[in-house]
């Protein structure tokens, strides 16, 4: 939680975190709570000002291709509403392209936040993203790592499937393992020069280098000073009437 929300290592933040008004009053039995929701607000303007691309294709048969995707995944709402708006809040977000032929013939665009991937760089480039998924089999925990990365010639999908040995050790196994990610196979796309998943930043994160930083870092202080003034403001009228 640390990269989506900046809640860095920094003994001060983390002291005054307990200090917050809804730390604190959390533990309070007859207080009434106000939440502003201004930080929803923020997300939410800022997402519509930027509105939806318009995607061209100097070939007609690949925009129609386009614009079939684009509908079955009903691509300006998950832009808008998911993708946009987890970039604005973590920092960062993926668009994952996905194929199930026996769900869709058409690519799936699934949104995944900043907390289930990794992003690896080279020379401040993009090679690789890896996806977390966690499975529960049989009273035991797994986590799934799906690695998408490119090189000069082709772009590659790879699974790599590990059990929670214990609190601090996991054991890599057999895909065939688990039975939702028995059916899994590595793939490779030749000619295709581009990793099948797409990062969304807008602002660059001056400590995690390959991750950006949401719009409400730094600002949740104040958001907490605001809920708590609003919150006696109410609190006030209610016992004076």
């Amino acid at each position: 939680n640390q990269i989506s929300f900046g809640f860095f290592d920094n003994p001060f933040y983390e002291r005054n975190e307990l200090n917050l008004f809804w730390s604190i009053s959390a533990r309070e039995k007859y207080i009434k709570r106000t939440s502003s929701d201004f930080a929803n607000s923020i997300i939410n303007t800022i997402s519509n000002v930027c509105g939806v691309p318009q995607i061209t294709f100097e070939k007609e048969e690949y925009q129609k291709i386009w614009n079939e995707i684009a509908k079955v995944n009903d691509f300006n709402i998950l832009l808008s509403q998911d993708i946009r708006t987890n970039a604005l809040i973590t920092g960062t977000s993926v668009a994952k392209i996905n194929f199930d032929t026996n769900f869709m013939k058409m690519p799936i665009i699934e949104n995944v936040d900043a907390e289930n991937i990794s992003i690896i760089t080279n020379y401040g480039q993009i090679i690789a993203i890896i996806f977390k998924t966690f499975y529960k089999y049989k009273d035991n925990d797994y986590v799934l790592f799906e690695t998408r990365r490119k090189d000069q010639e082709n772009s590659y999908i790879e699974y790599e499937l590990f059990k929670k040995v214990n609190t601090n050790e996991i054991k890599k196994c057999d895909l065939s393992e688990v039975p939702d990610t028995s059916k899994f196979t590595n793939l490779v796309f030749k000619g295709v020069h581009e990793i099948l998943g797409v990062p969304f930043i807008y602002f660059k994160n001056p400590i995690y280098k390959n991750y950006g930083k949401g719009v409400l870092e730094g600002k949740f202080t104040e958001l907490d000073n605001l809920d708590q003034a609003e919150s006696v403001a109410s609190w006030c009228v209610r016992v004076s009437t």
